[in-house]
């Protein structure tokens, strides 16, 4: 790993195009959102699909009063726990794979955070949060490190084992050449 990754662009842009779709379709509607209002595709930019899946694949556990629409504090819960607990992979998949540019994140990047997911799930509780992902790249970094020490003092062990055998041999070369004269 020679990047470090960017949890704050990953997490950040799921929660930034979650709340921008919401937040589009409430200002259609009162400030709520209803499921039927998520099934109206021509009031979303196309930009916005993954994310109004999400709404609509999630709905009912996105409205906890069970009132049949989603409120904006029940959109800014959603959002706590995205910033607190993090995404799972699915929710990464979801949310953050849809073409790169149009979520706005660097897919290289996500595909790193995908093929290490457990390693970087510390707690083993399914999701990735920013602070795992920091914690990750601070061990990846180590881990460099480490590595680039062991292969550099190696190096240096061998130089200075090879120069003391040059320097040795070609001293009793000297010796043998001024005997000879």
């Amino acid at each position: 790993m020679s990047e470090t990754l960017n949890a704050n662009s990953l997490i950040m842009n799921a929660m930034y195009g979650i709340n921008s779709t919401y937040n589009q379709l409430a200002m259609q509607n009162n400030g709520k959102v209803s499921f039927s209002d998520l099934q109206d595709f021509t009031n979303v930019n196309y930009y916005n699909m993954p994310f109004l899946s999400y709404l609509q694949n999630n709905f009912s556990s996105l409205d906890t009063d069970q009132d049949g629409s989603v409120t904006a504090t029940e959109m800014q819960q959603l959002l706590n726990q995205f910033q607190t607990n993090g995404l799972t992979y699915s929710q990464l998949m979801q949310l953050c794979s849809s073409g790169g540019m149009m979520t706005g994140v660097d897919t290289s990047e996500l595909s790193e955070v995908l093929a290490n997911f457990q390693k970087i799930d510390k707690n083993s509780d399914g999701k990735v949060s920013m602070a795992e992902i920091n914690s990750y790249n601070t061990t990846e970094e180590m881990e460099e490190k480490k590595e680039e020490l062991v292969t550099n003092r190696r190096t240096k062990n061998m130089s200075i084992f090879y120069s003391d055998s040059i320097s040795a041999s070609s001293s009793s070369d000297v010796d043998d050449d001024e005997e000879e004269s």
